[in-house]
This record gives C-alpha cells, sequence and structure tokens, in this order.
C-alpha cells in the first residue's frame, strides 16, 4: 500500500544537533532528524518533560515551535508563523 504524503512542504533530512529552550533556559538537547519551511521531526531521551511550546536552536538559526505529536523518543513540531524566535 502506498503512503500519501500529506506535508505541503518537503522534508531535508539533516541529523544535525539542537537545543530546546523554555523562557530562555536549555530543557534538553536533542537531534533533527529532518526540517521543512514549517516544521522538523525530532529525536531526543525523553519527550514527556518537553512543554507543548518552546524555542529550537539550530546552528543555521532558531524557530518558535508548538508540539505536534510524540511517540516514544521523536515527535514533530510545527514552527510558529510568526517566523524565528
Amino acid at each position: 500500500m502506498e503512503m500519501i504524503e500529506r506535508r505541503r512542504y518537503p522534508r531535508a533530512v539533516v541529523h544535525e544537533a539542537a537545543r530546546l529552550l523554555v523562557d530562555g533556559r536549555v530543557v534538553v538537547g536533542c537531534v533533527v532528524l529532518d526540517i521543512s519551511t514549517d516544521g522538523a521531526r525530532l529525536d531526543l531521551s525523553e519527550t514527556s518533560v518537553v512543554p507543548d511550546t518552546f524555542d529550537l536552536i539550530m546552528a543555521r538559526g532558531g524557530h518558535a515551535c508548538r508540539v505536534v505529536w510524540r511517540t516514544g523518543s521523536t515527535m514533530g513540531v510545527q514552527f510558529h508563523a510568526s517566523g524565528e524566535c
């Protein structure tokens, strides 16, 4: 059975280290597995410690994020329309 792609923008595989910040403090480190114009898939040791909104800081810049889904050690985030953090 063929998977139907529902994303608006294609994702690029990056495997880049990043940090999650809440109120200016690092909550946890993570790896950005893939990224698109409007979101990313993250891999981290514990998704339950991450609040529903946070700032994602990468070498290429930062994004204000909202968690869309969580599964095991991965989660999907959507970037806020307001742009970079």
